[in-house]
């Protein structure tokens, strides 16, 4: 009797151990998103900057020629 209590306390044990690995890779991966989320974002916002200050430069030249 004790030995299958001892089995059935082992096994709970694991799977709590499990659950806890799960929610921490879980985690983790959902900052790995965040972070990939940020950094095209900040591309984004690079690019649309760099874009803008062509567009000013076009934009003045242009109205330089008229």
């Amino acid at each position: 009797k004790s030995k299958k209590e001892d089995q059935k306390k082992i096994k709970e044990r694991r799977s709590k151990e499990n659950q806890r690995k799960i929610k921490r890779k879980s985690k983790k991966e959902d900052q790995k998103k965040i972070k990939e989320r940020r950094s095209k974002e900040d591309q984004r916002k690079k690019i649309n900057q760099i874009n803008e200050s062509r567009n000013k430069k076009r934009r003045n030249f242009l109205g330089v020629i008229r």
